[in-house]
């Protein structure tokens, strides 16, 4: 598990629970002023990731925001190699609202090369709702992405996953066929809508609440999943 430390108030900060398969991790807190941000850099197969987590909160001025947006996040991810670059997290910016702020905001994550993959409702309490929760992602290939918002009751806010899928490893010996999992994601997503989540929300351990989302979340997506075999070609001579 890794944390931010510099809080803003008492309700901010961002937590990263992280697979022990996911090999050359590293994970820096940036120290922001005006969001919390964690820098996560890991390998999976053969691709590498730079991951950001950020946290804005409603109050902090948009302008000062966006300047360090750009300044210590879009900067840094224009630095890095990796296959993937995700930015995930709370802006409080609600991008389907047409305003100013959210247009500026848009702007600029396209200037650096980012996709929105989050531009639908991720939290209900407004009026009509908004989208504050959003995934941004700057790759090569988006065909393996897949995004979906999971209407759980843990919070005011839906969640989200994401997917990125057929990830390629180095082996000796590759499987003949390949297997690929596929995710009804429509039919996981109502699953989770209707999901008792009390079990998580009454635990007072943050570490065994993530627990047992996540393993809960792993198990429902395995039972909206199929496998599809693959066979590679023969070549002839």
């Amino acid at each position: 598990m890794f944390k931010t430390t510099n809080y803003i108030n008492q309700n901010d900060g961002i937590i990263a629970f992280i697979n022990n398969s996911i090999i050359n991790t590293q994970v820096t807190d940036l120290n922001t002023n005006f969001m919390s941000s964690l820098e996560i850099n890991c390998k999976k197969g053969n691709s590498n990731f730079t991951i950001y987590g950020i946290y804005r909160p409603p109050q902090i001025d948009i302008n000062s925001f966006l300047d360090e947006f750009e300044q210590t996040i879009l900067h840094r991810a224009r630095t890095k190699k990796s296959n993937y670059t995700l930015i995930k997290g709370d802006l409080n910016i609600d991008i389907i609202n047409n305003s100013l702020d959210s247009n500026n905001y848009l702007n600029l994550i396209n200037e650096y090369g980012f996709t929105s993959l989050v531009n639908c409702i991720t939290r209900t309490k407004e009026i009509g709702g908004s989208c504050l929760d959003h995934v941004l992602i700057k790759s090569n290939t988006l065909t393996n992405v897949k995004t979906f918002v999971a209407h759980t009751s843990i919070t005011d806010h839906y969640s989200i996953v994401t997917n990125i899928s057929n990830l390629v490893f180095n082996r000796n010996n590759p499987p003949n066929p390949k297997i690929v999992k596929q995710v009804d994601y429509l039919k996981l997503s109502s699953l989770l809508k209707n999901y008792d989540w009390s079990f998580v929300v009454n635990d007072s351990n943050v570490n065994s609440a993530a627990n047992k989302f996540i393993k809960t979340l792993k198990h429902e997506e395995n039972n909206c999943s199929l496998e599809k075999k693959i066979s590679s070609k023969t070549k002839k001579n």
